[in-house]
């Protein structure tokens, strides 16, 4: 693609200035990073992720609520909670559109995954050695998770769903992208590297409104509006800038959109 190569100098450079640690205290992972050490990290990471909708100071305060509420999400808390007949959890959350309910389905799920696979990371390599790309391992992901939250719809706000999109609806799956960055991603200062059996050649960029308005500018995509088909065109003309590891881009274009 032309425009690529023509502002490939111009995406570097936004690369170099905002690809920084000191950048994440405008992006939720600032508050999974304090949680490094923890044996529940992927857990963290997907909770995390999937509330990052909306402003980025309403996003950290939601997280941060559902982690103190939780005893930060530790093995102990899901262990018991499979244990458990089910009840709602965290009862007075709300942040936007979804509510305890949802949070509590997703909890049981991730309590159901962890009895049995062990932890998040043993189901999600499961279902890496099915896919043959990032796109199959997305969907796979995401119809499991749906899949076993039918045992507990009676918590359902009518937004779980919502939490977990898919490829072949033709959404961008922004979260769910923006997860497996996180995850596989190596330890830079910025993504966490902790899911290394997965290729970064699977991911794909997370697109939101910044991410695609700086695409859109630097002639990284012709599509207007976010989509699975904007999502793939970015990352496969990042390749031409990086062919192993093009959403490392991903961070710092997102601050630009956000800061410029």
């Amino acid at each position: 693609m032309k425009n690529t190569v023509t502002h490939a100098e111009r995406i570097n450079d936004i690369y170099d200035r905002y690809h920084r640690p000191e950048f994440l205290t405008i992006d939720p992972l600032m508050v999974v990073h304090r949680y490094k050490e923890s044996s529940t990290l992927p857990e963290i990471a997907l909770v995390s992720a999937l509330f990052s909708y909306g402003r980025v100071s309403q996003i950290i305060l939601a997280i941060e609520k559902i982690i103190a509420g939780t005893d930060s999400l530790s093995s102990l808390f899901f262990d018991t909670l499979a244990r458990e007949n089910s009840s709602l959890i965290l009862p007075d959350f709300k942040y936007r559109f979804h509510t305890a309910g949802d949070l509590t389905i997703l909890f049981h799920v991730l309590a159901d995954i962890r009895s049995d696979f062990g932890s998040l990371t043993h189901f999600t390599s499961e279902i890496f050695r099915k896919a043959d790309s990032g796109e199959v391992l997305f969907q796979l992901f995401a119809e499991e998770f749906k899949s076993r939250a039918n045992s507990y719809r009676q918590f359902d706000s009518g937004y779980f769903d919502w939490l977990f999109p898919s490829p072949s609806g033709g959404s961008p799956c922004k979260r769910i992208a923006m997860f497996f960055r996180w995850m596989v991603r190596q330890d830079d200062g910025i993504d966490l590297g902790v899911w290394p059996f997965i290729p970064t050649s699977y991911l794909t960029i997370p697109v939101d409104t910044h991410v695609g308005r700086v695409a859109k500018l630097y002639g990284l995509t012709t599509k207007n509006s976010a989509s699975w088909k904007m999502a793939v065109e970015i990352t496969t003309n990042l390749m031409m800038l990086d062919p192993v590891d093009p959403v490392k881009y991903d961070f710092s274009l997102c601050r630009a959109g956000m800061l410029e």
